[in-house]
């Protein structure tokens, strides 16, 4: 499957800081709620916090991905990864 830019550049982002690497169709496949979270926490945690509001809404473009949809992803990681970054974005949707 082919995905967006949006996609693929906020994967390298997840992965710049771990050993094993996260890709487009598990990152997608979490924030829909196909696939689980377990063991992609902190991938999840960059994404969520550390990319910028403009590639978190292109990956959901992309992806037709729903803001409910990524709250609910956001919500299940532990508190200490629930950063500023993703609750300043829901309060622009």
């Amino acid at each position: 499957m082919s995905y967006g830019i949006n996609t693929e550049c906020s994967v390298i982002s997840c992965n710049v800081s771990w050993k094993y690497h996260i890709n487009a169709e598990t990152l997608v496949g979490i924030l829909s709620g196909k696939i689980p979270i377990t063991g992609w926490e902190p991938h999840l945690e960059t994404f969520f916090n550390e990319l910028p509001h403009e590639s978190i809404k292109g990956v959901m473009e992309e992806n037709m991905l729903n803001t409910i949809q990524l709250v609910k992803i956001f919500e299940t990681l532990p508190y200490v990864f629930q950063g500023k970054n993703f609750k300043r974005f829901i309060k622009h949707e």
